[in-house]
């Protein structure tokens, strides 16, 4: 699974409700996630699943299961967001 918004847009998809599930699930607000690039990147994998139907325990499952360059290549980088609209 990828997402097709680049990182910093699927950032700013995030609602009050992603925010807490993200929390409750790594311990820390999204906020405090960014001086963590990889746990932030995580966490935003985390909440692709879950808007992909995954529970919660499945979808943070599935972030935390990919390698690091699974992680990076999950959301497109800017210049690929914008060939795939």
């Amino acid at each position: 699974m990828s997402a097709d918004m680049t990182a910093d847009d699927f950032f700013e998809s995030l609602t009050g409700f992603d925010e807490i599930a993200i929390k409750q699930h790594f311990g820390a607000s999204v906020s405090n996630l960014k001086d963590e690039p990889m746990d932030f990147m995580r966490a935003l994998v985390f909440v692709a699943e879950r808007r992909e139907g995954k529970t919660d325990i499945q979808a943070k499952d599935a972030a935390l299961t990919l390698t690091v360059r699974e992680v990076l290549a999950y959301f497109p980088a800017e210049m690929d967001a914008g060939k795939a609209q």
